[in-house]
Parts: C-alpha cells; structure tokens; sequence
C-alpha cells in the first residue's frame, strides 16, 4: 500500500511538471527562436533642401518625375519646402545627390545587412574680388549659385552696395555655371544696371538715352527681376507656357516682369512694341533689358527675345528640347531690338 501510494505521488509530480512546461514553453526552444534576428540597417538616399531650392528644381537635380517625389514625401505641388528640410529620395533617381552635404542616410530596420557608409568631405566655399561693372546677381550667376545663397553668405541684401576691391564669400555650385561666350564678335555693351521703376510698360518707339547709377528700390526691382529668371533656370520649354513649371521664350519674360507689376502680352513680336527702343549700337544695353531676334522659319520678323543679366550673359527659353538657360549673349549682328521696359 505504501508503495502505491509513492509511485502515485511521483506521477502527479511529473503530471504538473509537465503541465508547467505547456503553460511556460520550453526554455530552450524559447532563446533558439531569437538566434540570428539581429536587426541590421540599408541606408535610405535623402536630399536635404538648400536655399533657392523647389520641388520641381529638386525633383529635376535628382533626375526623377515630381510625381514619385511628391507621394514619397506626403507632398503636392503646392506643399512650401525650406532650407534644411529633409526629402526621401525615389529609387528611380538616375542621378547622384549633386553634393555630398546634401546626401545623408536614414537607417531602417531589416533583417538583411548592408556595409556602412561614410559620407564624402563637403564643398569648400571659395571667394572672388569685385570688379569694376560688377554687381550681385551677374556674380551669383557667373558662380553657378543662387543670389540668395549669395546674400546669406555675405550677409547682404539686394539692395547692399559692393565696390571694386571688395571680397565675397561664393557658397558651392548649385546651378550649371554659364558657358563663356566664343563669338569673336564683341557683344554689345552693358553698363552697371540702370535707372528702372515698377510702372507698368505700354507702348513706344520713343528711343532712350545711357542712364545712371541706380537707386536702391531700382536696384531692387532690377534685382528681383533677374532673381526669378534664375530660379527658372532648368525648367523645360512648352510653346505657349508661362510658367509655373515651364516657358516659352515670351512666356518667361511675361512671368518675370511681372514680379514687379509689368504686363506684357504673351508673344515676342508684341511685347517688342513695349516699352523704349535701345539704340544699341550707340546706347548702352543694361541688366533687365529685353533683347530680340528674328525667328529662324522668318528672318524678316521678330521670333526670340530673352533678358539681359550683364554684358557677357543673358537667360533665355530658346526651343523645345532645351531648358531655360543662361548662356552668351547674342552679338549685335544678330540682335534686332532692344526694349526697356521700366523708366525712371
């Protein structure tokens, strides 16, 4: 009896052993399961905002549709960007973030592994000596940079005044840096940016004389002028577009101008009935000025025009296949009128 009784207590005792183990889980098993589930990481492309930057320019650096940007980003067109703002890059990007102190890397957990990285050095800023005839926005454009950039890294303003001998500081290259001209024909002449107001253009053949040194609030208006042409530089050319995301070649002047209150009719040959004649041959061209051709299917009838920037660049939205671009100066041969569209 007594032996029953103890071969019966041990099978309980093994009974609950055995159900404690049900309820628990075998400790074993339990630390084989987490063998090899060390989290690693695949570093995700980002592009992080610089000053002068928009979706569409950034989107366009990083050769890859708006579309996928926008939907990758939570953005829409209208969604505002700011300096220092981080975007996800699509991974149809068939370019390289154009500089390293863009390219950062966000890590997100997989189970797979990838080798760590090490970002590259970041552009070094470099300087340049004012010259005579120069001013801000020819030096940001001659320097591939964005005025604004060009302000901030000098704390400047549009309207600050600089000097012969004068030394800026130039942020890295955002934009393509203009090609120099490579006609042996001299281009016309430009003198410092002239007199101009923000009233609205209207119709005239009234030719006018060199002007003077400008005011601030001239400088400012010429300045915001050219501002906007170079933060269209890249978008493509569309007949009949002013803008936002594309232009033809009176659609980008009509945008322009009016940044400052002046309207001008969407076609070259009208908007070259605007404002004064320049008689370019004796009078000097300034920044802002519009500069006109003949078209290349009618060489007795204006077809082109583009804006000043100073006396070696002017910007342009030339045809199809060809963005917004800053580039040489047309010789005075093949210009055949000038207009300037705000007086003093």
């Amino acid at each position: 009896m007594f032996r029953f009784t103890k071969a019966l207590a041990a099978i309980s005792i093994a009974t609950i052993a055995a159900l404690a183990v049900c309820a628990t889980g075998s400790p074993v098993h339990a630390q084989s399961a987490t063998v090899g589930l060390t989290p690693r990481t695949i570093p995700q492309v980002t592009y992080v905002v610089r000053s002068g930057d928009s979706l569409f320019s950034v989107a366009a650096k990083l050769g890859v549709r708006l579309g996928p940007l926008l939907r990758l980003n939570h953005l829409t067109l209208t969604s505002v960007i700011h300096p220092g703002t981080v975007l996800l890059v699509p991974a149809e990007a068939t370019n390289p973030v154009p500089t390293a102190s863009n390219a950062t890397t966000t890590p997100t957990t997989t189970p797979s592994t990838t080798p760590s990285t090490t970002p590259a050095s970041t552009p070094a800023s470099t300087t340049y000596v004012v010259k005579s005839g120069d001013y801000l926005i020819s030096i940001a454009l001659r320097h591939g940079v964005r005025l604004s950039a060009l302000l901030n890294a000098n704390k400047l303003v549009v309207t600050s005044a600089i000097h012969p001998g004068n030394t800026l500081i130039i942020p890295p290259a955002t934009m393509a840096i203009p090609a120099a001209p490579t006609s042996k024909t001299s281009p016309p002449t430009v003198a410092p940016v002239g007199t101009t107001t923000t009233t609205p253009a209207i119709p005239s053949t009234t030719s006018v004389p060199a002007q003077g040194p400008l005011s601030d609030g001239q400088k400012s208006s010429i300045a915001k002028v050219l501002s906007y042409l170079q933060a269209q530089i890249g978008k493509p050319y569309l007949f009949n577009s002013a803008g936002p995301d594309s232009f033809d070649c009176s659609g980008l002047t009509l945008a322009a101008y009016a940044q400052i209150g002046v309207k001008l009719p969407h076609q070259s040959l009208l908007q070259s009935q605007y404002g004064v004649a320049v008689d370019w041959t004796t009078a000097p061209i300034l920044p802002g000025d519009l500069v006109f051709m003949y078209s290349s299917s009618n060489p007795t009838q204006i077809g082109h025009v583009g804006v000043v920037v100073d006396s070696k660049t002017w910007i342009q939205s030339a045809r199809t296949g060809t963005p917004v671009r800053i580039g040489p100066m047309p010789s005075s041969e093949r210009i055949k009128a000038v207009r300037r569209l705000v007086q003093g």
